[in-house]
């Protein structure tokens, strides 16, 4: 399994885990003490990085540290250089296993849990209504309120055109034309006869003035207006009520649900 030390987030930015120092400190005092590392137990002497104290007590007992050895004071991890003692980590909340090669123990992997049931008190609902009928179109002519008007009269439109007119004359009688009649001559027996002619003077034309219209100065219409008799329209609806019940169940309890697993065995190396 391969070993993490630090983390780049997609911004870039990266951060060492909180073991990488630790893991550093430990390579460099490794190098210092050519590879060897003695752990000798937990000291009851007071140490802080860079204390040269050699002898210190562990269970009751003195020893005399010698370069690699290393030791926990206070939950604090110390090295000790063959001179001083350098600080290079902390145990922390670690228990026995931490200083253990191997552990077993058991467990329980696999299994099913029961599905849990719902217990529940019975009650009642129940709803009224009317959800269907009829409608009908009612009229009240006697009602004050009219919002209905079905029958009436149209008034007839007026229009009113203002002509244009001139004066021409009307000829009532064409008259007649001159007239006339020549004499005759005649001669008999050495006789010149002459007979009366006559003339007409015939009668001129009569006439008198008619106003006739030569344009239309303007046209007026009026606009035709309703006359009804209103009354008041209104729908009823006629319905019959209905009633429905039924059961539900609004409260109650939820059993727990039981796990029921196959013991196995874990190995930790």
């Amino acid at each position: 399994m391969a070993d993490i030390s630090k983390i780049t987030l997609p911004t870039g930015d990266s951060y060492d885990i909180k073991d990488t120092k630790a893991r550093e400190d430990i390579l460099t005092i490794k190098t210092s003490l050519g590879g060897g590392i003695h752990y000798i137990g937990v000291t009851t002497t007071q140490l802080a990085d860079d204390s040269d104290t050699a002898t210190i007590q562990i269970n009751d007992d003195s020893v005399t540290a010698k370069q690699g050895d290393l030791v926990i004071y206070e939950k604090l991890e110390f090295i000790y250089d063959g001179t001083k003692w350098h600080e290079f980590g902390s145990t922390g909340s670690l228990k026995g296993l931490a200083f253990k090669d191997t552990a077993t123990g058991d467990y329980t992997p696999t299994g099913s849990v029961s599905a849990p049931t719902f217990n529940g008190i019975s009650g009642e609902v129940s709803v009224t209504g009317i959800p269907s009928g009829t409608i009908e179109i009612s009229t009240n002519p006697d009602s004050d309120i009219v919002n209905y008007t079905p029958t009436g009269t149209i008034s007839v439109p007026t229009t009113t055109v203002e002509l244009g007119t001139t004066t021409v004359s009307n000829i009532t009688n064409v008259g007649s034309l001159p007239s006339c009649t020549f004499p005759e001559y005649t001669v008999k027996n050495e006789t010149l006869t002459i007979s009366e002619g006559s003339f007409d003077s015939g009668a001129l034309p009569t006439k008198d003035n008619v106003t006739v219209a030569t344009s239309i100065k303007s046209a007026k219409t009026t606009a035709p207006n309703f006359k009804g008799t209103g009354i008041e329209l209104k729908a009823i609806f006629n319905g019959t009520e209905t009633a429905s019940t039924g059961e539900f169940t609004p409260e109650g309890t939820i059993t727990k649900p039981n796990f029921t697993g196959t013991e196995g065995k874990v190995i930790v190396s």
